[in-house]
């Protein structure tokens, strides 16, 4: 039981993180559009998939 708790404690902290994530590269998307290949290969590992989401989303 209590492993399922810290299981379930760290996917939603991991969640989170992740939203946080998104959130500063729209920012910087916007603040600072040059700063984004540098922000594409560090951050590339953890999306595979919703980058293309994010990159291309409607001003």
């Amino acid at each position: 039981m209590k492993t399922q708790v810290i299981m379930y404690c760290c996917q939603k902290l991991f969640n989170l993180s992740l939203i946080l994530l998104r959130h500063l590269v729209l920012l910087l998307k916007f603040q600072y559009p040059d700063s984004l290949p540098i922000l594409y290969i560090l951050t590339q590992p953890f999306f595979h998939f919703q980058w293309n989401k994010w990159y291309f989303l409607p001003k």
